[in-house]
């Protein structure tokens, strides 16, 4: 169980690092599609690519990366308490 919910976090946590090269390569790979249709397949099938992908990735970041964020930030807040002072003498 905390294999997988590691796991998780750390594809969450990468997640603006690795998506955008996803992104391209998917967009790529539409645009080279869309070249098969036609001469302008290649700015459309980009373009909605991109567009649909950018779509994606803001619900994606949203739903994975902000809370990963916030949980990452209560594990290292948790992890290191306040040290309190100790009273002067």
């Amino acid at each position: 169980m905390l294999t997988v919910f590691l796991s998780m976090l750390a594809v969450a946590v990468t997640f603006p690092f690795w998506f955008p090269a996803l992104m391209w390569l998917f967009g790529l790979a539409m645009g080279l599609f869309g070249m098969m249709m036609g001469v302008f397949g290649a700015a459309i099938g980009l373009l909605s690519a991109l567009f649909a992908l950018a779509i994606v990735g803001g619900v994606l970041a949203t739903v994975f990366v902000l809370p990963a964020l916030l949980l990452l930030a209560l594990v290292v807040w948790l992890l290191f308490p306040r040290q309190k002072r100790l009273p002067s003498e």
